[in-house]
């Protein structure tokens, strides 16, 4: 699961910008949508908590110390066109850990999607099938040759307002889902799957939405007959 997900130990990091969409994904993990514009530089706003404002406080950019050094609770990041990042705060000068946010970068409104083959101009770039008319279904997806190293950060599924519970697989291919609401409820709206997948501080967005009846294995046959 660690290899899939990343860990968020705690929360409260804050950012702002006006120039440019940024987003709160999950807890620790901001989203910068931009437009590729090469030598797009942006500012990042952070603070590493309320807890420590009156706190001696030095950062982190993956792991190692930023040159010139960057001191205090609220500070200002550049992020140069995909260059992200693990920015992690410690107490100085002892070092310990304190919080942290990672900063991924997705090109927006050019979702431009390297990091998954796609299967079909039909199916795109995940691939679902159900069993039966129970709920469960199990999505899977492929990774590009250059992109093999890419991590699974999040998955969420829906239909309409209800959340759908979702697990993924150990290597990263795929997700196995269950509707539980399904076996009780006529079939009236879609299911949304959407995945977030990083490839270092590149972040792509894949979503497909579906049917089980359109997606049905074992199912499919008795529908037609």
């Amino acid at each position: 699961m660690y290899s899939l997900f990343l860990v968020i130990l705690c929360s409260g990091l804050c950012f702002a910008s006006d120039d440019y969409n940024i987003e709160r994904l999950m807890d620790n993990v901001v989203v910068l949508r931009v437009p590729y514009v090469y030598g797009n530089t942006m500012e990042v706003h952070l603070s590493c908590g309320e807890v420590y404002q009156n706190q001696p406080v030095l950062w982190k950019k993956d792991g190692a110390e930023l040159s010139p050094a960057l001191q205090g609770n609220h500070i200002t990041v550049l992020v140069k066109e995909m260059n992200g990042g693990n920015y992690t705060c410690h107490s100085s000068p002892n070092g310990e850990y304190l919080n942290h946010t990672v900063i991924l970068v997705q090109l927006d409104p050019d979702n431009r999607t390297v990091i998954l083959e796609e299967k079909s101009p039909e199916e795109g770039h995940i691939h679902c099938t159900a069993p039966n008319y129970k709920g469960s279904f199990h999505c899977t997806w492929k990774k590009t040759q250059h992109r093999s190293h890419a991590a699974v950060l999040l998955v969420k599924a829906n239909r309409d307002m209800d959340e759908i519970s979702c697990e993924p697989e150990a290597d990263g291919s795929g997700v196995h889902c269950q509707d539980a609401n399904c076996p009780y409820k006529e079939e009236k709206h879609r299911i949304s799957l959407t995945v977030y997948i990083h490839s270092y501080s590149r972040l792509e967005a894949y979503t497909k939405s579906f049917y089980l009846r359109e997606i049905g294995t074992s199912f499919q046959f008795k529908v037609t007959v």
